[in-house]
């Protein structure tokens, strides 16, 4: 029994004097042997030259023409799927070679693919006529798909003149949006228009109709700011006073100006009155006095009793009780002259030339330049 070594050396013996033999048959044809071999797994393999059917694997020895030849081995793996291996020969009269089979990943079969591709067809067209019944009846995102179709041809025969009328009939019916909206008193709606008068897209180009809208839009934002300004805003007042002025988005107005510059400069006058009562209050909260009780002194606020001091008990020391009895009448004085000043309307800050201010600056430049001491602290 001949060992392996000695059998595979048999075997490719036996392959040459076989290729020999044929080879001496169709030499003179101007053939030569191709041996194709597939893995064990992969029986059943079909092998095809030139789209010729040879024969299945594991094993084929083919005679093939001289010259350039195409190679493909199929395996069925379901109805759909299949593995697929492709070479291109060079085949040399006389001299015989091997192509070992190696198949490639699982993929649909050209039947399978073109079934796909026709049901996918299919859907197009379904899909283009549907969009072609919703744009007939005026929706404009179907009119977009049917202009995108008819210039690719997608689902529908390609026809530019069409992809065109169903360009111009969107853009015309998006105008007759936007003008209904601008009518509503939209802005946004306004400015598209003016965009589109201009272009006259949508609509007949018109420059009269463009700055008609540009002037509907200064009015719809000079109303906006109006409603604004009497809510308070100072900007928008700012705004306001600015257009009346010089006549934008209002019919010009001198006196409409002044009246919001006046309202301006009162609303930032309040705020100085409301932030000098702020820092009046800071301060009256800052005062404290003392009280003497049995057993020391105690320090309390204006909250628990802003204007009583009691005496009481025995001295701390002389010079603290010395200190309190002379600070104390001032920081009363101090506290009651704030407290008259928080209570005082707030015109006397709002509006510095009124009469109110007025009385109030003379008391204070008199309280200054009087020698009592709990005036001038005042």
């Amino acid at each position: 029994m001949l060992k392996p070594p000695y059998s595979k050396k048999l075997s490719r013996s036996l392959f040459l004097l076989s290729g020999l033999l044929i080879v001496s048959g169709t030499a003179n044809a101007g053939y030569s042997i191709v041996r194709v071999k597939c893995d064990k797994n992969d029986t059943e393999t079909r092998i095809f030259i030139n789209n010729e059917y040879k024969g299945t694997c594991p094993k084929l020895d083919i005679p093939v023409k001289a010259g350039k030849s195409a190679l493909r081995a199929q395996k069925k793996v379901d109805d759909e799927h299949e593995q697929i291996f492709v070479k291109q020969l060079n085949v040399v009269q006389g001299v015989p070679q091997r192509i070992d089979v190696v198949l490639g990943a699982v993929e649909l079969t050209a039947s399978a693919k073109k079934a796909r591709q026709r049901a996918a067809e299919k859907q197009l067209r379904q899909a283009a006529q549907a969009d072609l019944i919703a744009a007939r009846s005026g929706d404009v995102d179907a009119m977009a798909q049917m202009v995108q179709r008819y210039t690719v041809g997608e689902g529908i025969a390609k026809n530019l003149n069409k992809a065109r009328y169903w360009q111009q009939k969107r853009e015309s019916v998006l105008a007759e949006m936007d003008l209904a909206a601008a009518k509503a008193g939209n802005i946004t709606a306004m400015t598209k228009l003016v965009k589109r008068y201009e272009e006259g897209k949508g609509v007949a180009q018109s420059d009269e109709q463009a700055q008609l809208w540009r002037k509907n839009i200064e009015s719809a934002n000079a109303q906006a700011e109006l409603t604004s300004a009497k809510a308070g805003n100072v900007k928008a007042m700012e705004s306001v006073s600015k257009r009346y002025k010089t006549g934008k988005g209002f019919e010009q107005s001198t006196e409409q100006a002044q009246y919001w510059q006046e309202k301006i400069d009162e609303v930032k006058q309040q705020k100085v009155a409301q932030a000098k009562r702020k820092e009046i209050r800071k301060e009256i909260d800052g005062i404290s006095y003392t009280r003497f009780l049995e057993g020391g002194m105690e320090i309390i606020s204006e909250e628990e009793n802003p204007f009583a001091i009691t005496l009481g008990g025995p001295l701390v020391s002389a010079s603290s009780t010395l200190l309190d009895v002379i600070s104390t009448p001032i920081n009363m004085t101090r506290q009651v002259y704030l407290s008259e000043q928080l209570a005082a309307h707030a015109s006397a800050w709002a509006k510095p030339d009124s009469m109110m201010a007025k009385a109030y600056q003379q008391q204070q430049i008199r309280n200054e330049q009087s020698d009592d001491p709990l005036l001038a602290s005042r």
